[in-house]
């Protein structure tokens, strides 16, 4: 009686303004929920045409609770059409995948998994969707190869945040619904999108308004990733009504990041009632500084090696710089910041590490000089080849969207 409800039966339902936030609105209740199923015995009575009984079937009614294989957590941009895929497990459950482009036009509606038009597809993948929410469209990617695990996508287009939708999808493994492999509960996060555009190693500022949802509040504000998004505040403060406030925020992507995109998630939370006042998804998108100059350094591993490199300052005032490097476990740097005279230079010193258990191979770091704003003036590719002592040199390899520029290390 709760399939309808988005909900495992017995599951109380969410009161108002909990989990939910101050803005989400909740689903009037369902049919189910009013009539909802009692256990009982219905009787069925076959009779002939003189009214006697020949024949009398007692079906028992007993309900039973949802057991729940897997729970799957989304946040999604408000008003943007969520499409996610998850691929089935060989024992259960699965793995959500990255949406990389649109959904192909034969999804169909969540309703009823057509058996007939997909009848042959389906035998061979094994599974048929039904989603408890009518405007959820689910079902099985027909596109996926027969040595492939089926996958099993969803769209859905979330409410104005900070709003929650939980709803259930149901698996089976026969056309007529009979026979149901697993439960999944499905709830998604509808939050603020905004986008930021930051260069790897530099720090870029931005703003988030808040307004009150009604009545004066106590707010904290959370963030998922405080190393690569830090906001300004970092205790709470009240929240007045018709009175927006801005809070500042700072993104540094670090260097060690693999992606071109990354999404932190940033919660507003009312400290008394703990409910979610605001949501936002910052996309960053991170973009690598030009490279000026490639250095190759060839290491023995387990012998401590030093080099050091020229800064020098073309500008007209003293300036103070600040270095980074992108494999602190690799590289580390003799100095953190280095104050460089007008028309002079100075050396900054890179100590190599002398692990004894690294593996021969070559290694890409990157250091980056920075001034006092923390905006980048220079970065630097090291490519660093380990070797055993007395062994052959790796030949590095040069990717060709990066312009070699010859460099000189001084052995320090």
């Amino acid at each position: 009686q709760s399939w309808r409800a988005g909900r495992p039966a017995g599951a109380a339902p969410l009161a108002d303004g909990a989990d939910l936030g101050a803005h989400a609105q909740q689903a009037p209740p369902s049919l189910d929920e009013v009539s909802a199923i009692l256990a009982r015995d219905i009787v069925v009575r076959l009779c002939n045409a003189q009214g006697e009984v020949v024949f009398e079937l007692t079906v028992q009614v007993r309900p039973q609770p949802l057991v729940l294989s897997q729970t799957l957590r989304l946040h999604h941009c408000e008003g943007e059409l969520l499409k996610v895929r998850v691929r089935l497990g060989k024992r259960g459950g699965g793995t959500v995948l990255r949406a990389e482009g649109p959904l192909e036009p034969h999804a169909h509606s969540s309703a009823f998994w057509a058996a007939d038009a997909h009848s042959e597809h389906a035998a061979r993948k094994g599974r048929w969707v039904r989603c408890s929410d009518p405007d959820v469209l689910a079902g099985c990617d027909e596109r996926v190869d027969g040595s492939e695990p089926p996958t099993v996508f969803i769209k859905y287009r979330p409410a104005p945040a900070p709003a929650l939708r939980r709803f259930l999808l149901a698996l089976y493994s026969d056309a007529h619904l009979t026979q149901l492999s697993e439960v999944w509960e499905v709830l998604v996060h509808s939050a603020v999108r905004i986008d930021v555009h930051a260069v790897v190693g530099e720090r870029t500022q931005g703003r988030l308004v808040l307004r009150a949802p009604g009545n004066a509040c106590t707010v904290d504000l959370f963030s998922s990733d405080e190393l690569t998004l830090a906001l300004s505040t970092s205790v709470p403060f009240d929240l007045l009504p018709n009175n927006p406030r801005e809070v500042a925020f700072v993104v540094r992507p670090p260097l060690s990041a693999r992606t071109p995109r990354r999404e932190v998630l940033v919660h507003a939370v009312d400290v008394r009632s703990r409910s979610l006042v605001a949501a936002w998804l910052v996309c960053v998108r991170c973009v690598v500084p030009a490279i000026s100059k490639t250095y190759d350094v060839n290491v023995v591993i387990g012998r401590n090696t030093s080099k050091k490199i020229a800064l020098s300052n073309p500008y007209g005032l003293p300036r103070r710089f600040r270095l980074h490097c992108s494999r602190p476990d690799l590289i580390s740097l003799k100095e953190k910041e280095l104050t460089v005279p007008v028309g002079e230079f100075r050396y900054m010193g890179l100590r190599f590490s002398a692990d004894s258990s690294l593996a021969p191979g070559v290694a890409e770091v990157l250091v980056l000089v920075n001034n006092e704003e923390d905006k980048n003036e220079e970065c630097m590719l090291v490519r660093v080849a380990f070797v055993h002592e007395g062994g052959a040199l790796p030949q590095p390899r040069t990717p060709a969207r990066i312009e070699r520029v010859a460099g000189e290390l001084v052995d320090s």
